[in-house]
C-alpha cells in the first residue's frame, strides 16, 4: 500500500516508477499531498485525489502533512469543493484510487467493515458520503477511480462513478440497481468526449 512506510514509502515508489519509464515528471501528487487540479482543456478539469491520505492512519504517520498546505481532513474537503466551484463551467473527473461507491469484492455485505479498504468500513464510509455529498450539490462531477477488480459504470446519487479494474485477476461483480455496466473480462474503460452534464 503505497502509504504502508509514510513519506519515505511514497518516495521509493516514485523513484521505482520514474526509474522504470525512464522519465521525471512521473507523479503529480507530490511529497505525500492528498490533492492536485490539472486543466486538460477548456471544457474539462482533472482533480486528482489520493484517497489513501485520507483513509491512512495518521497515528502511526506523524509527518504525513509535512509538506503540504492541507494540514485536516475538514481543509482536504473544502478544498476538493472550492476548486469544484471554480471549474463550475467545466466538466469535473475526480480521479482516485478508492471509488465512493463500488459493487464487487470491496463492498460485500458479509464483510464486517474492519478492513479500511473495504466501502462498509465506517472510514471508507464517511469518506465516499461527503464526496458524495459534495458532488451532489453541482451537475459537472465524474468519479474515475480503480480498487475493484473489474470494470464497472456505476450511478450513486445521480453522480456518475467509472471503475477501471486492476491487474490483479478479475473478480466476478454482484447484480446492484447503481450497476449500470460492468465486465469481469480484462480491460480499460475509455472515456468519450466528454460533454458538459445536464
Amino acid at each position: 500500500m503505497d502509504w504502508s512506510e509514510g513519506i519515505k514509502g511514497l518516495e521509493k515508489e516514485h523513484q521505482y516508477i520514474r526509474a522504470g519509464l525512464d522519465k521525471n515528471n512521473v507523479f503529480l501528487l507530490k511529497d505525500g499531498c492528498p490533492l492536485k487540479k490539472v486543466v486538460l482543456d477548456n471544457t474539462t478539469d482533472l482533480l486528482l485525489v489520493d484517497s489513501n491520505w485520507i483513509l491512512a492512519d495518521w497515528d502511526k504517520l506523524p509527518n504525513i502533512n509535512e509538506g503540504c498546505e492541507i494540514k485536516s481532513k475538514t481543509a482536504f474537503y473544502a478544498e476538493i469543493e472550492d476548486e469544484i466551484v471554480k471549474s463550475q463551467n467545466k466538466t469535473v473527473l475526480i480521479a482516485l484510487y478508492h471509488p465512493p461507491m463500488a459493487v464487487g469484492k470491496y463492498n460485500n455485505f458479509l464483510s464486517f467493515g474492519i478492513n479500511p479498504q473495504e466501502i462498509s468500513n465506517k472510514y471508507y464510509k464517511d469518506f465516499s458520503n461527503k464526496l458524495l455529498t459534495i458532488a451532489q450539490r453541482f451537475k459537472n462531477v465524474v468519479f474515475v477511480a480503480g480498487h475493484e477488480r473489474n470494470l464497472q459504470y456505476v450511478i450513486e446519487r445521480q453522480i456518475p462513478i467509472i471503475i477501471s479494474g486492476s491487474i490483479n485477476p478479475v473478480s466476478k461483480v454482484k447484480k446492484s440497481l447503481e450497476l449500470q455496466f460492468s465486465s469481469d473480462n480484462p480491460g480499460l474503460p475509455k472515456l468519450p468526449p466528454i460533454v458538459m452534464i445536464q
